[in-house]
């Protein structure tokens, strides 16, 4: 008895091809695969809906735990032209596996809706991270990474370290900690630190590999194989963690945000023209105990108008998450971007997580998202997650504490 194939239905495959622009989505392809039909009506449709995991139990890249409504569905669908939907699925797919068509196809629809909009940033995209060897992790782990991206794991688990090595590819101070450029110290204490070994691939608009290595304080930096004092191209990394009680300055603001007085007076007018997702309706007033001083007051949501320093912790930290985002989408417009924010700490309702999650998934969004956090089941009702799970290694022990990175089975992709 033949196999059941779980085929798209019409609907399905127009879903496909209109969120690709009927553009081949294989990297550097793009070509448009429906036009007029020479000398006669209609129109030709030379595109091809393919499945990421297959429509048939023994087909290219099998079925990945999926049922048969998520097989059947848009978001298990890349669009290519004929060549490469024929290219893809050659070697039952062992040379296009999942993960990366799932790539392929965040990075196309993300540049569409961005064309649709009228939009047009600088295009950046980080693919991967691969974590070589280091002293928390199992060698040989990778993240994928599509527009909007979840880590979790308890306490001291390498949340923040992976944070800090994707940060260097704007800032490689972070890795400071890590034994990179150690000066003045003993070689003895050099030698304490174990070597770090990552590569970050990613598109700055072409595609670019960065390789970092720190062994006993010395740090090595290659992009694309060459070796290079620093990543050269310019890839912006925008940091903010939780802190309870900020202090209502515009010198704290100015530290958290990584901007000067000039930037945060305009991004400010930028936030009560547009609004933020919490933050409304804002002001800076001169300190009455010092001149260089400014404080704010602002509305969260539809409240009253407040000082910043009277709201609660979570709330402030949605103001700065705010005023993050509008960084981000305005230095977006001129290089590539990555917003990294970690929730440790910060517990608040679901509501408030999907606004947030809506927000930064939106096709309006210029830019890619990481969010850390401890491992909770809220994340697990939202659909719109790339997540990964940080577990404790077979091989864990207390003279041994190694994690693993495990990518989480959704019930939608």
């Amino acid at each position: 008895m033949a196999q059941k194939r779980e085929n798209f239905t019409l609907g399905t495959k127009t879903e496909i091809a209109s969120r690709s622009g009927y553009r081949c989505s294989y990297p550097k392809c793009g070509k448009t695969t429906v036009s007029a039909r020479q000398h006669l009506e209609g129109f030709e449709n030379t595109g091809v809906a393919c499945h990421i995991y297959s429509a048939a139990l023994d087909g290219p890249r099998g079925r990945g735990n999926l049922s048969s409504p998520e097989i059947r569905s848009s978001k298990n669908g890349v669009w290519m032209c004929s060549e490469h939907a024929s290219k893809i699925d050659k070697n039952k797919g062992a040379d296009y596996k999942a993960e990366v068509l799932q790539q392929w196809k965040a990075i196309h629809e993300h540049q569409i809706a961005q064309e649709h909009l009228n939009v047009f940033h600088p295009y950046g995209w980080i693919e991967n991270i691969e974590i070589k060897s280091c002293p928390i992790f199992e060698n040989n782990q990778k993240i994928d990474f599509q527009k909007l991206n979840l880590i979790t794991g308890n306490n001291s688990t390498g949340k923040t370290a992976i944070c800090e090595w994707l940060i260097s590819l704007s800032d490689l101070g972070r890795l400071t900690r890590w034994g990179s450029a150690i000066t003045g110290i003993p070689k003895p204490e050099k030698e304490l630190f174990k070597p770090l070994k990552f590569n970050i691939n990613y598109w700055a608009p072409n595609k670019q590999n960065l390789k970092i290595e720190l062994k006993n304080g010395n740090t090595a930096v290659k992009i694309n194989n060459n070796t290079t004092p620093f990543p050269s191209i310019k890839y912006n990394v925008i940091y903010l963690s939780f802190e309870n009680n900020i202090e209502n300055t515009n010198h704290r603001f100015q530290k958290k945000l990584g901007i000067d007085l000039v930037k945060l007076a305009n991004i400010t007018k930028h936030l009560n023209k547009e609004n933020g997702i919490f933050y409304r309706n804002g002001r800076w007033s001169q300190s009455e105990d010092d001149d260089n001083t400014f404080n704010l007051t602002c509305k969260f949501l539809e409240g009253p108008q407040r000082s910043f320093g009277l709201m609660s912790s979570s709330e402030q930290f949605f103001i700065m998450l705010d005023f993050m985002i509008a960084r981000a989408s305005i230095e977006s417009k001129q290089s590539p971007t990555l917003l990294i924010i970690e929730l440790e700490g910060l517990t608040f309702s679901p509501q408030r997580y999907r606004k947030i999650f809506e927000h930064l998934s939106a096709p309006s969004t210029p830019f890619q998202t990481l969010i850390t956090a401890y491992s909770d089941d809220t994340f697990d009702e939202f659909a719109l997650w790339h997540r990964t799970d940080i577990i404790k290694s077979e091989n864990y022990s207390s003279q041994n504490p190694v994690y693993r990175l495990e990518k989480r089975s959704q019930s939608h992709l």
